[in-house]
């Protein structure tokens, strides 16, 4: 029993601990908002961003707690530049809708957006006034 205890203990030890990739979007604006997704017709079964049967996910972030922010995993592993491309490869548009107005990023802009905005495994999005 005690070698088998040793040796899972030891074997975890080796397997590692992968944070989870994750994109935080807090609305801090004071009004609501909306993140929408637009997701690549050749990705829509295969991209972490399909939820439904649809090509395009909309968040809807209102201007008080607790609803004012959103929180997705994405996998495991850190943002790597690969996987940065990887995630906007399956992304058509993102459209960032607020008070101030509209902001639509295609493929190549979103890459440099979340880009800019990547600590570790963390990509922070805030919309503020």
């Amino acid at each position: 029993m005690k070698y088998i205890l040793s040796v899972s203990f030891f074997a975890l030890c080796l397997s590692g601990c992968n944070p989870a990739r994750r994109i935080y979007i807090k609305n801090n604006s004071g009004h609501d908002a909306q993140i929408t997704l637009m997701i690549n017709e050749d990705s829509v079964l295969n991209s972490p961003f399909f939820m439904n049967n649809s090509k395009k996910v909309k968040y809807e972030l209102k201007s008080g707690k607790p609803y004012n922010s959103v929180h997705l995993s994405l996998g495991m592993g850190g943002w790597t530049n690969r996987e940065l491309q990887n995630i906007t490869d399956d992304l058509d548009s993102l459209i960032i809708q607020s008070n101030n107005g509209e902001i639509k990023l295609g493929t190549e802009e979103i890459k440099g957006f979340l880009a800019s905005r990547r600590k570790g495994n963390k990509i922070h999005l805030f919309i503020n006034e």
